[in-house]
């Protein structure tokens, strides 16, 4: 009778632990699949901008092409196509964004000398996609941009230069680890490991719960990408002795997280010695590399309180003619102000690493 009520007992136990195991598994799975839902969907262009938009520029020609990768269709721009002296650079943007929100940056290169390519990521802008897939994507579109980049005879003989913020700050570096000849990199607010960079993220989202969550972060990436989940900056600029790289950071960043999966925090990890660190003292993580006077910075606050009051009086709602007159009100020129002094070192970084690489 005793032995009966035993093998009963451990029966109970053992379906008990494992209706619990089902429903760890299948709870996780949801919960990952919500996560990366929200977190990777697709970043659709915006109908209205506080920022000036390439239309805005006068006489500022460019050329649209597409180029594959993997089975999507990516959307690219040509600009200052006639500019052959100086060198190309290629443009990466952030997550959840598009290219042309970096027109600012590419206006200020073309104006400068450089030829410029950008492109829109998988699931990004005018690019084919139904989400962003996740945070190697970036690295894989860039590596197929730099192919394309490399078998079109308008880019012929021009040293490559990379730019990137975020999403693409991690593809500049990361994709160093594929067998493309990069004279130099700037990239801003970069991750440095994409697991890293998930926990980070969804600890923020999920709370400490993102670390009973690590093996279905980890598993359904590296289903979708595989060992390229596992590429690093790091390694990328190592691999890369030849290729001089500015990693650029703001003290205030708590997306990619200052002191914790960006590459500055593991610059310990860099060997490269052609690698420079900059290091921008009140600076977040979207208005990195934007100028920071006292002017610009309290008229960015002003519209804010202003586009606040709106939302606030319309309950959210703001009709379209609203939103229309209240844009067209922008001083543009003024949201748009780069950090010119930053900007000229990194033309400069670029200039003094294709001069040292030819």
């Amino acid at each position: 009778m005793k032995i009966k009520r035993r093998r009963t007992t451990k029966k109970t136990v053992l379906m008990v632990v494992c209706i619990l195991v089902a429903v760890y598994v299948i709870g996780s799975i949801s919960i990952i699949e919500y996560f990366y839902y929200d977190y990777f969907h697709r970043a659709e262009q915006e109908y209205y901008s506080k920022y000036l938009r390439w239309e805005d520029y006068d006489n500022f020609e460019r050329e649209t092409v597409t180029f594959s990768s993997g089975k999507e269709t990516l959307t690219g721009y040509i600009y200052g196509k006639d500019n052959i002296s100086q060198g190309l650079v290629v443009v990466s943007h952030g997550l959840g964004s598009y290219s042309e929100k970096y027109i600012h940056e590419t206006k200020y290169f073309v104006d400068n000398g450089f030829m410029v390519f950008a492109y829109d990521n998988t699931g990004s802008g005018a690019s084919t996609g139904d989400s962003c897939v996740g945070l190697a994507q970036s690295m894989i579109d860039l590596d197929n941009a730099l192919t394309y980049v490399e078998q079109n005879p308008v880019f012929a003989g021009l040293p490559i230069c990379l730019y990137g913020h975020s999403w693409g700050g991690y593809a500049t570096t990361a994709v160093l680890n594929y067998d493309h000849d990069i004279a130099a990199v700037a990239s801003f607010a970069g991750y440095n490991d994409c697991l890293a960079q998930i926990v980070y993220v969804g600890k923020s989202i999920l709370g400490p719960v993102v670390y009973a969550e690590y093996p279905f972060l980890w598993l359904t990436q590296y289903l979708t990408f595989g060992d390229k989940f596992g590429f690093t900056a790091a390694d990328g600029i190592n691999r890369a002795i030849d290729t001089s790289v500015m990693i650029i950071q703001g003290d205030l960043d708590d997306f990619v997280g200052y002191d914790g999966p960006c590459i500055y925090a593991n610059r310990d990890k860099i060997t490269n010695p052609n690698t420079e660190f900059i290091l921008l003292k009140d600076r977040d993580h979207n208005d990195l590399m934007m100028d920071h006077s006292t002017e610009r910075l309290e008229y960015m606050a002003k519209i804010e309180e202003e586009y606040n009051r709106l939302s606030e009086t319309y309950q959210g709602k703001v009709p379209d003619e609203v939103i229309q007159e209240w844009h067209a009100a922008l001083d543009k020129d003024l949201t748009s102000q780069l950090d010119e002094e930053l900007f000229a070192d990194i033309v400069e970084f670029y200039q003094k690493a294709i001069a040292r690489n030819q």
